[in-house]
């Protein structure tokens, strides 16, 4: 139960960043997490591995929106790439990453993580959206670059400082310390720290445009209505095709290597059985691909 919460505490906004990386609505990537969290974690029989959507994805897919020109299209491609991915597994595909040297491994997660560091610069620095208060605004301060936002810098920097320091030996000496993992403390301050602004200094708070807006359904019709679906009239698109290979072989890749990533840090080494992961990650992106979005 520990480990389950910390893991929805650190990609639930793990989720919302990636679909706001990749030009989609926030919503988009929570639908995509809890896909992963309950559809994949039931098919693929990994003990570690916890599945969402993928941060080495999101230069494809924001490339794959435009050029196919709408989400319901690409919606389609996303649908099509799981049935590729269902039929790598199928044909015991997975056993290529065996072949995969350790650095190509390092080299895509340290990639990954670069691409969510730099997208998040902006936002860590405080950059204010168009739209947002004004530099002489409480709370905010005129730079060469633009306006920003006090409060959100200085949550990032002590964010950063926190995780950084959280494993250090003097702050292992603390009982809460070992008990609680950085991230999840980092999280929990993020939300204090805002919560705490919003009430006493609303006007240094961080700006809407630096808030997650996630849509309001009241009810399980408002749900199904606001749900976009696949455009199958783009069924004998070449370019859907190529994109949906594209993702496919893309994610098999991301999918195997990160399953050799796992195997290599857990002390005991338990391992998974790639081609039943592939299967299901191809469910869970057919799920995925079938209904994404709100409208």
């Amino acid at each position: 139960m520990f480990a389950g919460t910390v893991v929805f505490l650190v990609a639930m906004p793990l989720c919302l960043g990636i679909a706001n990386a990749s030009g989609v609505e926030p919503f988009a990537g929570l639908l995509s997490g809890i896909i992963g969290g309950l559809v994949v974690a039931l098919l693929s029989g990994s003990q570690l591995s916890a599945s969402g959507p993928a941060a080495g994805l999101i230069v494809i897919v924001v490339d794959g929106i435009a050029g196919l020109g709408s989400f319901s299209a690409f919606l389609l491609a996303v649908l099509l790439s799981g049935a590729i991915q269902f039929g790598f597994g199928m044909l015991k595909a997975g056993r290529f990453a065996a072949y995969v040297p350790s650095s190509v491994i390092k080299g895509m997660l340290a990639a990954i993580g670069l691409l969510l560091v730099i997208k998040q610069i902006p936002l860590a620095a405080g950059f204010a959206n168009a739209g947002a208060p004004a530099a002489n605004g409480p709370g905010m301060l005129d730079t060469p670059f633009g306006p920003i936002s006090a409060a959100a810098c200085i949550v990032a920097v002590v964010s950063l400082a926190m995780l950084a320091g959280w494993e250090t030996r003097s702050m292992r000496r603390f009982a809460l310390v070992r008990a609680v993992p950085a991230p999840l403390a980092v999280v929990a301050f993020g939300i204090g720290a805002t919560l705490l602004l919003d009430l006493f200094a609303p006007g240094f708070a961080p700006p809407a445009q630096h808030r997650v807006a996630l849509p309001s359904l009241e009810s399980f019709t408002a749900f199904t209505n606001a749900l976009e679906l696949p455009n199958f009239s783009q069924f004998a698109n070449p370019d859907v095709w190529r994109l949906a290979f594209t993702l496919a072989i893309v994610a098999s890749l991301e999918t195997l290597l990160s399953l050799e990533a796992v195997e290599q840090l857990d002390p005991k080494k338990r391992a998974a059985h790639p081609d039943r992961e592939l299967k299901a990650q191809g469910i869970g992106n057919m799920m995925a691909g079938r209904l994404a979005r709100c409208r």
